[in-house]
């Protein structure tokens, strides 16, 4: 959700201009766009796919899972990373706390 003070016309372009683009993404390691648009209140939202789990960090900590696994781990990164990029999207602040890592069927 955009902050109230934040909503200035060229704020706002740009604030729908990423919610159109980041709603193309369609990949597994890329959380998906649900809805978007303006609550009752006037404040421009983009609501996203839940991924339930913990940052990167914390799941390496807590999981110890093997080199084999981390190595998978950052080629699905990689490729998440790279969908994004085939479409003009790039992240400016992909750091191990902004990836969440979702544990699915064991």
């Amino acid at each position: 959700m955009l902050g109230a003070g934040l909503a200035s016309s060229d704020v706002l372009r740009r604030f729908r201009a990423e919610a159109r683009i980041l709603a193309r993404m369609d990949h597994p390691g890329i959380a998906r766009v649900i809805d978007a648009g303006v609550d009752d209140r006037g404040r421009p939202f983009v609501a996203v796919e839940l991924v339930d789990g913990p940052p990167l960090t914390e799941y390496l900590r807590r999981a110890t899972p093997s080199l084999r696994q981390r190595v998978a781990l950052v080629r699905d990164l990689c490729l998440a990373v790279h969908h994004a990029h085939q479409r003009a999207v790039v992240h400016r602040d992909l750091k191990p706390a902004n990836v969440l890592v979702e544990t699915r069927d064991g």
